[in-house]
């Protein structure tokens, strides 16, 4: 769905941002959810696949299921002060609907991928610099 070249982009993103913040997080992309609720079916691929780290729970999941018009921005326990249901909702409607409804899949996985990265550098950068 999104082409090889933005999955090496977002490959790479994402490898930066666990070797710089030890963040984890993980693109998602699936034509249907095959009936499951979103909500379901992002915890439970963020379990299989252990996104964040064990103890911490701090992992991400943007999920996108272009078939069934659903989206999602998961994110762990332990990230939650940084990344809080309120800010995840607003880069959804704000960024990441819009451009679905423009039928522009990448380029709003894209734009909300930066953000998220964004959001997880400037907590880390605050972090290591209170510290």
């Amino acid at each position: 769905m999104l082409g090889p070249e933005t999955r090496r982009r977002l490959t790479d993103r994402l490898g930066r941002l666990e070797r710089e913040t030890k963040q984890q997080m993980a693109v998602v992309t699936v034509a249907t959810l095959g009936g499951e609720e979103v909500g379901a079916f992002t915890r439970r691929l963020g379990n299989q696949w252990g996104v964040g780290r064990k103890g911490v729970n701090d992992g991400i999941i943007l999920l996108v299921a272009p078939r069934d018009q659903k989206s999602r921005i998961s994110v762990g326990d332990g990230l939650r002060r940084e990344l809080p249901d309120a800010f995840c909702q607003e880069l959804m409607h704000h960024v990441l609907v819009p451009a679905f409804a423009r039928g522009q899949l990448k380029q709003g996985v894209i734009a909300g991928v930066s953000v998220l990265i964004d959001r997880v550098d400037a907590a880390a950068a605050l972090s290591a610099e209170i510290r």
